[in-house]
Order: structure tokens, then sequence, then C-alpha cells
């Protein structure tokens, strides 16, 4: 998957296994489909381009960063039928590798430590809908939200291969 700079890097939840998080860069359930994904990208199209927002110069170029850096190429690797389907190979190898060994994962997100206890797909896109909705209204809290979202991700991918059981957060 392509690498993002450090500036740009998320390191908790999928991301803390070396996998770019698409999902969570554009705000999306790991279960979504292709049209909702380019409804979403448009939307995040919109809302970074420089012209659109009332951005400071500094904004300008952070808003087009995540743009370019983040967002583009997310959505590059997930609207690709070949591409998307070898993301979701890698997403579903990290899974089933859960089986053989359940991680110890430290949850920094209250919504996430939330799903492990009570892991259920209605928990699920409730939270990431509330922080998706908030993912991009402060350029500065970006990142946070993104991590949030991928550490909701690993749990989802937990959960859904070790059948729904409530586990301990750490």
């Amino acid at each position: 998957m392509g690498q993002q700079p450090e500036i740009l890097k998320i390191s908790r939840g999928v991301a803390s296994y070396k996998i770019d998080d698409h999902f969570a860069v554009l705000g999306l359930a790991i279960n979504t489909d292709v049209t909702q994904m380019r409804k979403k990208f448009l939307k995040l199209a919109k809302i970074l381009h420089p012209d659109v927002a009332n951005y400071s110069d500094v904004e300008k170029e952070l808003a087009t960063n995540y743009f370019a850096k983040m967002v583009s190429p997310a959505y590059q690797v997930l609207n690709s039928d070949r591409d998307r389907a070898e993301y979701f190979l890698t997403l579903r190898t990290l899974a089933q590798g859960f089986k053989q060994k359940p991680p110890q994962v430290e949850l920094q997100s209250a919504a996430a430590r939330q799903f492990l206890q009570y892991p259920n797909e209605g928990n699920y896109m409730k939270a990431i809908n509330e922080i998706a909705g908030l993912q991009y209204r402060n350029l500065d809290k970006v990142l946070d939200y993104t991590a949030e979202l991928s550490e909701l991700n690993l749990v989802y991918l937990m959960t859904q291969e070790m059948g729904g059981q409530p586990r301990n957060a750490g």
C-alpha cells in the first residue's frame, strides 16, 4: 500500500499493524459499498478544497496535503476493483491472525473500548458515523479522529473473526 509521509500517519488501530487504514481516512465503515465510498470522497474533496472553505494560508496547505496524501490515495485503492480486493485480502489476513493469537490492544478511543465490550453492527456504525461527522471539521484534529476510526476498524476486524464475543480492553 502507498506510504504516507510521517507527519500524516496514524499509528493506532489497523494502522498499528503497518497497514494503511483507507476506510478510516475516508471516515467509512469497513463494510461500506463502492457507491457510498464515492459519495464520501466527493464530499471530502469539497471540504478540503482550498477555495471552498474560509481557510488561512496554513490551513489551505494542510487541507491540500490531507487531500493529496491521504484522502485521494485511500480512494484510489478502494475505487479500483483489483486494489480493493487486494486490500480486503490484507485485512482478512490480519483478522484471521487474530484467531490464532488474539491481540493485546491498548485502545485510546472510548468508542472503540465500548464497541469491544458490546460488539454489534449497530454500535460500530453509530460510532463510525459520529466520529466521521467530526473528522474533517477541524483540520488540527483530523489525525486524532482518523486514529479513533482506525481503532474502531481494528475492533471490528477482531470481533468479526472472533464470533462477536465481548473482550476486555487494555
